[in-house]
């Protein structure tokens, strides 16, 4: 953000613009999921001066997208971070968060990790399998190699 760009003109200032939107304007598209469920932008947010002081404290750079921590809560300094697109990706309302031996991952990782097919792993917690057995080698029948 350098002094001679008009800050209006920035991409911290469309993605602050962009944020307040789709939680105030009941006319915006994304409006349902954010604003629509109680997904609000703190007061101190609502000047961008603040925002981008925060937002340069914490990480921010032009690869990177905001990130609430907890989908549920709305856009605050202690709720949200600076990410990638991966991991942007992951955090979503769908994504399904399974903890085994005390970590926890969303299912997508958890079958990266341990190789077991992500078709498999939802099969398995869908009909209630949890912890260790999730993770399970699947065992090929002798018949059908």
């Amino acid at each position: 953000m350098s002094g001679t760009t008009n800050i209006t003109h920035t991409r911290l200032y469309n993605i602050w613009k962009l944020m307040k939107r789709r939680c105030n304007c009941i006319t915006c598209h994304e409006y349902k999921g954010y604003g629509g469920r109680g997904i609000k932008v703190c007061g101190q947010w609502s000047d961008f001066k603040l925002f981008a002081l925060w937002s340069l404290d914490n990480g921010y750079q032009d690869n990177l997208s905001i990130d609430r921590i907890d989908n549920n809560r709305g856009y605050e300094p202690d709720n949200c971070r600076w990410v990638n697109s991966k991991v942007q990706l992951r955090n979503t309302r769908k994504s399904v968060f399974i903890t085994i031996n005390g970590i926890t991952k969303t299912m997508k990782d958890w079958s990266i990790q341990s190789g077991v097919k992500y078709t498999t792993l939802k099969h398995r917690f869908d009909t209630g399998i949890r912890e260790q057995e999730l993770l399970k080698e699947v065992v090929k029948n002798a018949m059908f190699p």
